[in-house]
């Protein structure tokens, strides 16, 4: 079940590559310029500068620490099963 959820996340980041770019570096800008001081969030009931900030952190500590690791893993475990099914197949 797990291993299906990586491998869609996976195709969906392989499929849509330079909009997932440019989202990660406007979101990194985005924080920048909130913690420097540029620019000032509304006033939104618990979203503040630090709640902003520690989504962020939670974000990039799954993204990071959970989700890429697991979908080096998977691509490994694809590339494998298929370089061994093409050997099978030979």
């Amino acid at each position: 079940m797990l291993d299906s959820a990586i491998d869609r996340v996976d195709e969906f980041i392989s499929t849509h590559k330079k909009l997932v770019s440019v989202l990660s570096v406007a979101w990194m800008g985005l924080t920048c310029a909130i913690q420097a001081r540029f620019i000032s969030l509304p006033d939104i009931p618990f979203l503040t500068d630090k709640a902003a900030m520690w989504l962020s952190i939670g974000f990039n500590a799954v993204w990071w620490g959970f989700l890429v690791p697991r979908i080096d893993e998977r691509r490994k475990t694809r590339a494998s099963g298929q370089e061994a099914g093409q050997d099978a197949g030979s």
